[in-house]
């Protein structure tokens, strides 16, 4: 795994990896988790992490109190010490009734830790999951139009170039990387689909 970009940043300064996030703060390091797992830039000004919860379901994110690894935790303000903005965290462990997060500006001001914490009180926000089975053309369209309205066009093959329609073998490829270790128990609903 890559090391956090901005862990040497003044805090609160612009981090150029994760652009309206402030750097070594909660929403940053989690915006840049969810960049490198899905190789694509984070969504810009969801705020503070009271708001990510909101704008995670604005954007068409799943979000529940089921936890996955790959996932992020929100907090509400005040709840389970968060503090009166909220908290998010990145989960890479599952266990009975808690989870492994990892996270900065909990436990370390400014700073990073990996702590277990309890389940109950904690929603979760889950990465966009691409379909395994067949698609017809309508509902490639459909997803690449739902990917495209929360991440912009897929680039094809890296470059600047705008997404291929009805192509999901390459919204498969951009995505792919997160797959390993995150089982596709739950795929994106899509309009319209069977």
């Amino acid at each position: 795994m890559t090391l956090y970009p901005c862990r040497f940043a003044t805090p609160d300064a612009e981090c150029p990896q994760t652009p309206t996030y402030s750097a070594r703060e909660c929403t940053s390091y989690a915006a840049w988790r969810g960049s490198e797992v899905l190789q694509r830039q984070w969504p810009k000004d969801w705020g503070n992490a009271t708001n990510w919860r909101a704008a995670a379901h604005y954007a068409g994110f799943r979000v529940d109190t089921t936890p996955e690894v790959n996932c992020i935790m929100a907090l509400a303000p005040n709840t389970n010490g968060a503090g009166p903005m909220g908290h998010v965290g990145w989960v890479v462990g599952v266990e009975a009734a808690t989870v492994v997060v990892q996270e900065y500006d909990f436990l370390v001001r400014f700073g990073y830790d990996e702590r277990d914490f309890p389940i109950h009180g904690a929603e979760f926000i889950h990465l966009p999951q691409p379909p395994e089975e067949d698609l017809t053309p309508q509902q490639a369209q459909q997803l690449q139009d739902i990917w495209d309205a929360i991440f912009g066009p897929v680039p094809i093959d890296g470059g600047e170039g705008t997404a291929i329609p009805n192509n999901i073998d390459i919204i498969r490829r951009k995505v792919s990387p997160y797959k390993q270790g995150y089982p596709p128990a739950n795929p994106p609903v899509v309009p319209g689909a069977p």
